[in-house]
């Protein structure tokens, strides 16, 4: 999840604002300390934690893909027919 979590920051950097990513950081590095303490009940919660700071990212970087799956196209074309 924290590999995935950092590609994704990457990809999606230009997309959040400093404080969202700055969250996402902060969520990764508690995540990060409970691991290393194998603190199994406080990694349950920084997962959860960084599930929920990581969804706006995840829906921009979604919103990107389609608009670039879609450039130039027009949306019958895009549209499946039977």
């Amino acid at each position: 999840m924290l590999r995935a979590t950092e590609k994704a920051l990457g990809q999606g950097a230009g997309l959040l604002e400093a404080d969202e990513a700055e969250r996402i950081r902060a969520a990764m590095a508690t995540l990060r300390a409970c691991r290393d303490r194998d603190d199994l009940d406080g990694l349950r919660q920084a997962t959860e934690r960084l599930d929920r700071e990581t969804q706006r990212l995840a829906e921009l970087l979604m919103d990107s893909a389609l608009r670039e799956a879609l450039r130039d196209r027009r949306v019958t074309d895009a549209v499946e027919r039977p």
